[in-house]
């Protein structure tokens, strides 16, 4: 049987806000806060990359791509963390208007 791999996923408002977070998230980030949602997204980035979220999110609010993908680190426990790879993605309702940023991730092999 082959090993399938888990992905990360969540959702959050246009201002990054978590709206949700699956199950894998919390098992691995859930450290971090005991309950994610409402909370800000960029709260659960290495610092350092957080302008990596910013920049992929202004390329998609501004029309600039479809799909952004970018590689990051995430805190994990005791002041370590993991490189995460991860695509970013407008949701939009049903009159087509965006309401948040979808985000699939898993861990990188670095």
């Amino acid at each position: 049987m082959q090993d399938v791999k888990k992905v990360y996923i969540i959702k959050t408002d246009l201002k990054g806000n978590y709206t949700y977070v699956n199950s894998h998230f919390i098992q691995t980030f859930g450290f971090m806060n005991a309950n994610f949602i409402g909370k800000n997204s960029l709260d659960s980035v290495y610092f350092e990359d957080a302008h990596l979220v910013v920049h992929a999110v202004n390329n998609l609010i501004n029309g600039k791509t479809k799909i952004e993908q970018i590689e990051m680190r995430k805190p994990y426990i005791f002041n370590d963390f993991i490189w995460t790879y991860w695509e970013f993605s407008i949701e939009y309702d049903a009159d087509n208007q965006p309401i948040g940023i979808i985000c699939i991730g898993n861990d990188s092999i670095k």
